[in-house]
């Protein structure tokens, strides 16, 4: 990884061993057949003051927060997972529950694939943002937060990668691999 590369979405560390998660189902690689997975932190945890209704104020508690996004499984004929995931969630749990309140979600005896790829992870908060009735405020300024710090990211990483000279725009190009280079070879004009 270069120096100027954005600094990749934190790993989720799931507890294999915590009660709920069945190994058994859990692919360590893709597969035909299986959902495709992926989690990221997007905040927390957080405390907040509160209002205790009676004249009072006290201090509230809440977890660290994911976003848990799913696909169902590709077809054949797909080779890259589709923009708009099947499932998008937001889930207030710490990481070692993780991996089981993914499985709650996928139906009975389906295979889960756990994807570590880049994801436009502002796009999932947002859809989130958007789909998610009965966010609590915490949750949406949170959320926002998270937002705009990805979207600056991501526009640094931009910046940094298709502006510039040719020697800037190469050395980008081997972060995510020649076959994503479609810009036209300057040699060949």
């Amino acid at each position: 990884m270069h120096a100027r590369d954005p600094a990749p979405a934190p790993a989720v560390t799931a507890d294999l061993t915590a009660p709920g998660v069945p190994l058994e189902r859990l692919a360590g690689r893709w597969e035909p057949g299986v959902w495709v997975g992926a989690a990221r932190r997007v905040f927390g945890p957080v405390s907040e003051v509160v209002d205790d209704g009676r004249g009072g104020v006290v201090v509230e508690n809440h977890p660290p927060h994911h976003i848990i996004v799913l696909w169902r499984p590709k077809r054949d004929y797909e080779p890259f997972l589709r923009r708009w995931p099947s499932i998008v969630n937001l889930v207030g749990t710490d990481e070692k529950s993780l991996l089981s309140e993914i499985f709650k979600l996928i139906p009975s005896g389906a295979r889960l694939w756990m994807s570590r790829g880049d994801l436009d992870w502002a796009l999932m908060a947002e859809i989130v943002m958007v789909s998610e009735r009965g966010l609590a405020p915490y949750q949406s300024r949170e959320l926002e937060g998270f937002v705009r710090v990805d979207r600056a990211r991501t526009l640094a990483a931009i910046a940094r990668g298709y502006t510039g000279d040719e020697h800037r725009y190469r050395s980008f190009v081997d972060t995510v691999g020649e076959d994503q280079d479609e810009r036209p070879d300057p040699e060949d004009r």
